[in-house]
């Protein structure tokens, strides 16, 4: 019985099986067994193979066409994209700021100086300047400077404060390295005391040094900085000549130069004997550099000879005795020059309050054909920040230290600095600003940014949303801004995607190319 059984479902398997092969055959028929069709006539393909072709070449013209529309309208698109939000990949390219490296052959000229002296004297003298500098820029605090007497002195604008101040904070530890001088005046100026305190630094060789290590990085820092914005401003004009009035070391000297490859004479005028003295020590390598004792060394500025396509005045209106030698010496400089007047002062209320005496007396005393503004103002209304109590209008620049083959630093700081400063630029003639009267006229990007606003304030960046304080172009046109204030500009991931993107990634002093109004 068992064995019967097993027969009877073996044989019932076979069948399964069997069965199973055969629906597998007929089910892979067409692709196994292909080639049994090969000679059967295909009649519907021949009857309807003109009528495919056609169809066929219907369709890849249609396509074409779709595609080529929709690649017209993307480049609409992105015109108009371009047209609202200009800040394309030409001006986000050179807008970065980098720290900044000195010049190679600086920095071998620099470390020949230094290897004649004691390196632990170096960064004593560079600690007891920087006090210095530091106690001469910090006699006042932020405050409305729209009506002070202009190139005042820190005396004449604050009157008694100053003076309190200097004779309760002075540091002995500066004795050696400061001269604190008590002037008696017989027939005061204006709102001058009778007795007026006057600190200024007095350079001898370690004074001299002493700025090597500390101040000479800086300096070209925001010289750089300066001449890189006038540079994209303004990239069709090509000085040939530069000016460097109380050039120091030629920290000034030495940015134009690497900036502007092609000068054929840089100026730089030093009344100080040991500084002039070691700034050709440094430039010896450059050629063109040349130095003067002072200004009526040079020719006469009637002549092509004495006038200068750039002149530079760098930090040393606040260390001017006077208020009328400080306007002195800038209405001199500006008949020096056929272009621009570069003006740059500490980032301290008080070097803010020396650039708006530049700025004023320039808006003052000349008409829009015959001064504007380069940088950083974008107008040339009212100051909004010459008002602010508790603000003022400066920016930042990052420089690398010395590296270790040029002196030893000390353990544990930075390899940077950062270095803060107020700075004006301004240039002989029409800029695009007057040339045009709205942005949609201008025929290049560095034109149109003459009509952008800029950022006066480091950038508030939380999660989703960016926090920007500009100072506005709508200030050259009043009515469009009656208060005369900076703005607040909010801009959302969301909402301004372009202009998002651009603000996480904006520097301090940028300009600002969005209307997210």
């Amino acid at each position: 019985m068992t064995a019967a059984l097993h027969d009877i479902l073996h044989t019932a398997m076979l069948g399964l099986r069997s069965f199973a092969r055969l629906l597998r055959k007929k089910v892979r028929l067409p692709t196994r067994d292909k080639d049994l069709f090969e000679d059967v006539p295909d009649v519907k393909a021949e009857q309807g193979g003109e009528s495919a072709s056609q169809q066929e070449t219907t369709t890849k013209a249609e396509t074409a066409t779709t595609k080529a529309e929709t690649e017209k309208q993307k480049a609409e698109t992105e015109k108009q994209k371009a047209e609202d939000q200009p800040a394309t990949a030409e001006w986000l390219a050179k807008r970065h700021h980098p720290p900044i490296f000195l010049p190679p052959a600086l920095l071998k000229a620099t470390a020949s100086v230094l290897a004649k002296h004691s390196h632990k004297a170096v960064r004593e003298y560079g600690d007891k300047l920087a006090k210095a500098y530091s106690l001469i820029n910090s006699t006042e605090k932020p405050r409305n400077i729209e009506h002070v007497q202009p190139f005042a002195t820190s005396t004449e604008a604050l009157q008694e404060t100053v003076e309190k101040h200097q004779k309760t904070f002075f540091d002995p530890f500066l004795k050696d390295f400061m001269k604190l001088e008590a002037h008696s005046l017989t027939k005061p100026r204006n709102v001058e005391d009778d007795k007026q305190l006057l600190m200024t630094i007095k350079y001898e060789t370690p004074h001299a040094l002493g700025y090597l290590y500390k101040r000479q990085p800086r300096s070209y820092a925001s010289a750089y900085r300066v001449l890189s914005e006038v540079q994209v401003r303004m990239p069709v004009f090509k000085p040939k000549k530069v000016l460097d009035y109380g050039a120091g070391l030629g920290a000034g000297m030495w940015a134009a130069n690497s900036l502007y490859p092609d000068l054929k004479v840089i100026a730089g005028v030093e009344p100080a004997d040991v500084m002039k003295s070691m700034g050709k020590k440094l430039s010896v390598a450059v050629g063109k550099m040349r130095w003067f004792d002072n200004i009526a060394a040079l020719p006469t500025s009637a002549s092509e000879e004495g006038r200068f396509d750039i002149v530079m005045l760098n930090y040393v209106l606040g260390e001017v005795e006077s208020s009328k030698l400080r306007a002195l010496i800038v209405e001199a400089l500006w008949h020096r020059t056929t272009g621009l007047l570069v003006v740059i002062e500490s980032g301290a209320p008080k070097g803010f309050r020396l650039i708006h005496s530049v700025r004023d007396w320039a808006l003052k005393n000349f008409t829009r054909e015959e001064c504007n503004i380069v940088a950083p103002c974008p107008h040339e209304g009212n100051c909004p920040l010459a008002k602010d109590k508790s603000s003022w209008c400066h920016f930042s620049a990052f420089s690398f230290v010395y590296p270790k083959d040029v002196i030893g630093q000390r353990v544990g700081l930075p390899n940077y600095e950062n270095e803060k400063f107020s700075y004006i630029v301004l240039k002989k003639g029409l800029t695009p600003r007057q040339q045009f009267t709205t942005k949609a006229e201008t025929k290049s990007l560095d034109q149109t940014s003459y009509f952008w606003d800029r950022l006066v304030r480091p950038v508030l960046r939380p999660t989703r949303f960016s926090i920007l304080d500009v100072c506005p172009h709508s200030l050259n046109v009043l009515p469009l801004n009656k208060t005369g204030d900076l703005q607040r500009v909010r801009v959302s991931k969301k909402k301004h995607k372009e202009a998002h993107k651009f603000a996480r990634k904006a520097h301090w002093g940028d300009l600002w190319p969005f209307n997210t109004s």
